[in-house]
């Protein structure tokens, strides 16, 4: 159930049954709310005049692939709604997703573009068993989307146009990022995560800056946090990012 709420009271004003579950965090652009279930994309337009909270458009199926996992948040970006599938296999954390996956089907990155077209599919890694719990990241300028699988190790850029991906990477690592990617559009830098076991089992994670075009590695620094972060980091004030991992809070920032 979708439920708008009133700020100061909390009282629900507006609230619509959708037909499947969702894990994803919902994404708004105008007045057009976007929820990812565990099978299908809902549209819902919210009528602030008259309370109301209904289907901008009819739902669209993304789980069309023998295999695939439901899909977490969706970016709403370039006339699309950007996705990454196979987010089952979570409660098996135990640190980092490596090798958490449980989808039979390889991890895609999938945009649902708006004008009503079929969804496209380009697989991040290729294997089967790949996990994420996060967005990739859109930039529309350079039409350069960045997807990874935080099962697999494996971070990669693509091209797109208005009509397709290029299913081809422009780039990709060998990288074990699980958060949100943080994105500075103006200079093309990315703020990305990297996780690795040791060999006696302990987990460092890195603070990777890369550069959106190339894949280049611009400078890292480790971070305190003693197991893999998944939740959001926040930018600075001064050319910093705040990075709340499971163990610690860490405070990154570029020294001229």
């Amino acid at each position: 159930e979708l439920l708008v709420l009133e700020p100061e009271r909390l009282e629900i004003v507006a609230r619509h049954i959708l037909p499947e579950r969702s894990i994803a965090r919902l994404s708004l652009h105008d007045h057009t709310v976007t929820v990812v279930g565990d099978h299908s994309l809902f549209r819902l337009r919210w009528e602030p005049e008259s309370a109301a909270l209904t289907p901008a458009s009819d739902p669209v199926l993304y789980r069309r692939i023998p295999g695939q996992g439901y899909a977490w948040d969706a970016v709403l970006d370039a006339g699309a709604s950007w996705m990454l599938d196979n987010g089952n296999g979570t409660t098996a954390f135990d640190g980092t997703l490596e090798d958490k996956g449980e989808a039979t089907a390889p991890l895609h990155l999938v945009r649902i573009p708006d004008d009503g077209t079929a969804p496209q599919y380009v697989e991040v890694d290729g294997r089967d068993g790949g996990i994420i719990v996060n967005p990739p990241s859109v930039d529309p300028e350079r039409q350069i989307v960045v997807a990874f699988d935080s099962g697999h190790r494996t971070l990669a850029a693509f091209d797109f146009d208005s009509e397709r991906i290029n299913p081809l990477p422009r780039w990709r690592r060998d990288q074990s990022h699980a958060p949100h990617i943080v994105r500075y559009g103006a200079t093309g830098e990315l703020v990305t995560f990297d996780t690795r076991k040791n060999a006696t089992g302990s987990i460092q994670e890195r603070c990777v800056v890369l550069d959106i075009e190339t894949g280049a590695e611009l400078g890292a620094v480790d971070t305190a946090s003693a197991m893999q972060t998944m939740a959001f980091p926040s930018p600075g004030w001064n050319c910093d990012i705040y990075v709340p991992g499971f163990t610690a809070l860490s405070r990154v920032s570029v020294e001229s």
